[in-house]
């Protein structure tokens, strides 16, 4: 059994040799049963999983699991007609049967347009269960002799990623928009960036795109396979990224309401193998539309009390509304080992995973494209580029060996060399701070000992004075006042009546030369220095 087997406990379900295995997808346990029954009745067919979840179908017939899912309209998240073409074109040989309320043209049409091979009013009737079932298995059966079985993980990736942030200023809009041209590297993947930030959405400044197209043209969209209208909704970015930017008028995002939303997500994860969603750090319809249904949603926090603060209410908002996605992980932006806040003390304050990557502090490397345009020609390699890919790796997407012109190899190959000159270029750093360091340390060290020099030589010269003011031997007296590593190397003569002693001064660093201090003194005076 599955782990979407949630609805009916089918653990002791025991194999039918040559019975066609059947899952049921339906939100209300009470007609779950009730299906459950009408399946068993006839005999020819075996029940094997339930699920209450659009997701949890889908996993079951990508996973080749069953041979038909009997799937309620009324399914969640997203409904049934929504993201009906997505789940057939990911599971081609798997029948499905839909189950309505109402019986209309329109359902028609839209369940055979989505790929569905029956419809039928709900509660039906055994016979009409079992008629649908066999002419979706017979459809399952012709399509699995002519294509093969469905192999796990093939057909259009559909992956939405919502990014979130804990507050304004963090960084959301920024993130997101590299980590869609992070994602485009290369042209493996097809990406759309979606900015459902309505009200105060930059994707469209970050990007240079003016917005001729906004979301709100595709307000009208009724059937998600209808590809016109998404092309023409979505502007297009130099890069090759494909961009729904959000409305000019920030009143106009009320009319981005919940079904509106999940018929564009749906169109949008039906053409595009990964969607990245910026929700901006306000929930509105549209944001927890998309936080629902994401199979990945990043927290954007930086490292201070306010953003933890905001985080904690945000991810409380998300449960209290039940929108929360369940791969949900903290990204910490402008991370560094001098904060006083870790991405440790985030997770268990805001009781969520952290990513591993961090995005370090990089104003200068991220000034270029806050201010002429989020573009990778503008980005270079640094820190900041190296953890965006890294976030990237990370959910998922590790380029891995899809074929790729010569032009985007050598950029890759630019890419890593340069982010090995980086690591190179910080260990030349170090060690020239540490030469520095040294080389200032030593400096200071010879002063101190031509300053203790001359003090010393000054005393032995004034007791050479006063034995020779006291008709003394006054060599002698001057010598005796030296300390042993200085009498080795002393010279002590007199001229008239001054006393004048040179002494070698040490040197730290070997020179070419010797260096010596000369100091003088009189009986009747203090005495002059020369070097």
């Amino acid at each position: 059994m599955t782990a979407v087997d949630r609805v009916l406990p089918l653990e002791d379900a025991t194999p039918v040799p040559g019975a066609a295995r059947i899952a049921i997808a339906c939100p209300h346990p009470a007609e779950t049963a009730q299906l459950a029954s009408l399946i068993v009745e006839g005999g020819r067919h075996q029940l094997v999983a339930a699920t209450d979840t659009l997701p949890g179908a889908a996993a079951l017939a990508r996973d080749g699991a069953v041979d038909a899912v009997v799937l309620h309209e009324e399914l969640g998240p997203l409904g049934v007609f929504d993201n009906l073409r997505s789940l057939v074109s990911q599971a081609p040989a798997v029948g499905v049967v839909v189950l309505v309320r109402e019986e209309t043209p329109q359902a028609y049409r839209t369940a055979l347009r989505g790929g569905a091979r029956g419809l039928l009013r709900t509660p039906p009737t055994v016979e009409d269960l079992h008629a649908a079932l066999d002419g979706a298995l017979d459809w399952s059966r012709v399509v699995s002799a002519g294509v093969g079985a469905p192999v796990a993980g093939e057909g259009p990736g559909g992956r939405l990623v919502v990014v979130a942030g804990a507050k304004g200023g963090v960084g959301t809009s920024l993130i997101a928009v590299l980590l869609a041209q992070s994602l485009l590297e290369g042209r493996r993947l097809r990406v759309c960036l979606v900015d459902f930030d309505l009200q105060s959405g930059d994707v469209g400044s970050l990007l240079g795109l003016q917005p001729r197209r906004t979301v709100i043209d595709l307000l009208a969209l009724t059937d998600e396979t209808d590809r016109g209208p998404i092309e023409e909704g979505l502007s297009a970015h130099e890069s090759g990224l494909r961009v729904l930017l959000a409305p000019e008028e920030g009143e106009q995002a009320e009319r981005v309401d919940t079904a509106a939303a999940r018929r564009i997500l749906g169109a949008l994860r039906a053409l595009f193998d990964v969607v990245v969603v910026d929700v901006g750090t306000v929930v509105s319809e549209a944001g927890a539309s998309a936080t629902e249904v994401a199979d990945a949603s990043l927290l954007v926090v930086t490292p201070d009390a306010l953003a933890m603060r905001g985080a904690t209410r945000l991810v409380a908002l998300w449960e209290r509304l039940r929108v929360r996605g369940a791969d949900c992980r903290i990204l910490v932006n402008r991370a560094s080992r001098r904060s006083e806040v870790q991405g440790d003390l985030i997770g268990r304050v805001t009781r969520l995973p952290v990513l591993r990557t961090q995005i370090p502090a990089g104003f200068w490397e991220l000034e270029p494209i806050a201010n002429g345009g989020g573009t990778f020609s503008v980005f270079k390699p640094g820190p900041v580029r190296t953890a965006i890919a890294r976030v990237r790796d990370e959910l998922g997407y590790r380029p891995g060996g899809a074929a790729v012109d010569p032009t985007a190899r050598r950029r890759r190959s630019g890419l890593r060399r340069a982010a090995a000159g980086e690591g190179g270029y910080l260990t030349a750093e170090f060690v020239a701070m540490l030469g520095l360091v040294t080389v200032s340390v030593l400096l200071l060290l010879q002063a101190l000992l031509i300053g203790l020099t001359l003090v010393i030589g000054q005393h032995a010269a004034r007791e050479g004075a006063r034995a020779y003011a006291r008709g003394g031997a006054t060599e002698e007296a001057a010598l005796a006042d030296l300390p042993g590593a200085w009498r080795a190397g002393a010279d002590v003569g007199r001229a008239g009546g001054d006393v004048r002693v040179t002494l070698p001064v040490p040197a730290l660093v070997p020179v070419a030369a010797d260096w010596t201090l000369t100091v003088e003194a009189g009986a009747s005076r203090d005495g002059r220095r020369s070097l």
